[in-house]
């Protein structure tokens, strides 16, 4: 089973009012293919609900015919895969944050009881999937109970989270060692330069730097760190931090992606940011 085929995937946002399923590939209108349900609309027992978010998220195989054309000029995999219904990698975006990052949308949508209650159904109707992903927007963390109650109940497949390690402490980084090859994060450390961090990732201050620095290096000691995901905006556009940032990454066995603002996408064409594209060519998110 190839995990990471696009059309394989099955993306959830869990809006203020409704609950967004995208079945399909980046490769794919949004717009053409997204399904809403309102809160309203879901059912109240958990049977019920189950069979309803699963029947939305199992596309029939013939609207996949038109998209294989252009999925296979990225795709050198021919699996057929293209065509199950099954969906292999499902991606639970969360919004809600402890932070306000200034690049980031997720930090001033605070979750309701009824986004936080939808989340939690969501989950664990997925929590056995292959390679279950939550989340790319919000800290899942705010909610460490219900990552912790998905590790201990998940039979199969693997849990990846993203975070900023703020919210985490020694004893959650021990209990996370438990499920190696269960689990991994996705950390989004921007810069080692303690100004730059704190700048970006608002409202940290020096206690919170060091803090996620000593959990970056406490989790990567486990291997649970699967990537760091460097975002470059006009506060860190510094070749020499970055540069730093990736190899003290590398140092601790860590790979790094790096990205562009996706409010700021004139930085493409920035002489560090096609320095390192250059120098890093495979070091890039999509």
């Amino acid at each position: 089973m190839d995990n990471e085929c696009f059309t394989r995937q099955l993306f959830i946002k869990i809006n203020e009012d409704n609950l967004a399923i995208f079945r399909c590939c980046y490769f794919t209108n949004y717009e053409e293919n997204c399904q809403h349900i309102k809160f309203s609309e879901l059912p109240e027992s958990d049977e019920e609900f189950e069979k309803l978010i699963n029947e939305k998220a199992r596309i029939k195989p013939s609207t996949f015919r038109d998209l294989i054309p252009r999925v296979e000029k990225h795709c050198n995999v021919s699996c057929n895969l293209c065509y199950s219904e099954e969906p292999a990698m499902v991606m639970i975006h969360h919004f809600g944050c402890n932070l306000r990052c200034i690049m980031c949308a997720a930090g001033p949508i605070k979750p309701t009881e009824e986004m936080k209650k939808v989340h939690t159904r969501v989950l664990k109707v997925f929590k056995d999937v292959p390679l279950l992903f939550t989340t790319q927007q919000g800290e899942p963390f705010l909610e460490k109970k219900l990552i912790f109650e998905l590790l201990e109940n998940k039979k199969e497949g693997k849990i990846i989270s993203t975070s900023n390690l703020t919210l985490l402490n020694d004893n959650d980084i021990e209990k996370l060692a438990q499920y190696k090859g269960k689990f991994s994060l996705i950390s989004s450390i921007d810069s080692v330069s303690e100004s730059i961090y704190c700048t970006m990732r608002t409202p940290a201050n020096s206690n919170i730097y060091h803090k996620v620095i000593s959990n970056f290096e406490k989790l990567a000691s486990y291997g649970l760190i699967q990537e760091n995901n460097i975002t470059i905006t006009q506060w860190n556009l510094d070749l020499e931090d970055l540069e730093k940032t990736f190899n003290w990454a590398k140092n601790l066995g860590v790979d790094t992606k790096f990205g562009v603002d996706s409010g700021n996408l004139k930085l493409l064409n920035d002489p560090v940011v096609l320095t390192l594209k250059e120098k890093y060519p495979n070091n890039w998110r999509i």
